[in-house]
């Protein structure tokens, strides 16, 4: 019995000592900011006839510890061939980034996805949303 309570207090003495790196829910850390929430875009099929640009706008819940925010386009479904088209880094206090119409064509399926990066380099999970064009 005395073996086991010292195999328990061990492994819980490594776990403290682990600290945030080690965690018993999942991959994410507890210092990672929470996703975004995404703003626009988020409709089946957008319509871009008569603009010069899409802008992809989001919101970022704690701005005190979020340093900037992963911005990625793809044509395609993530995870289904899909085709990195860009990949920014988002420093703007509004949480939006502009995309010219000219990198879009009709009928095509486009990805977006957005994650928060804390001032620490913590990522948050991927916020994403799927949408197609269907003028232009």
């Amino acid at each position: 019995m005395r073996q086991i309570m010292k195999l328990v207090l061990g492994a819980a003495f490594l776990l403290v000592l682990s600290g945030p790196a080690f965690s018993l829910g999942g991959a994410r850390d507890m210092d990672a900011p929470p996703p975004p929430d995404l703003s626009y875009p988020t409709r089946e099929e957008i319509d871009l006839t008569a603009k010069d640009s899409l802008e992809f706008r989001w919101y970022v819940h704690d701005l005190m510890t979020v340093s900037y925010c992963e911005f990625k386009l793809y044509k395609g479904y993530v995870g289904q061939d899909a085709e990195l088209i860009i990949s920014e880094k988002v420093t703007s206090p509004d949480h939006s980034f502009a995309v010219g119409v000219d990198r879009f064509q009709a009928g095509q399926v486009y990805t977006w996805t957005v994650r928060a990066i804390s001032y620490e380099g913590w990522k948050s999970d991927t916020s994403s949303y799927s949408f197609k064009v269907v003028k232009k």
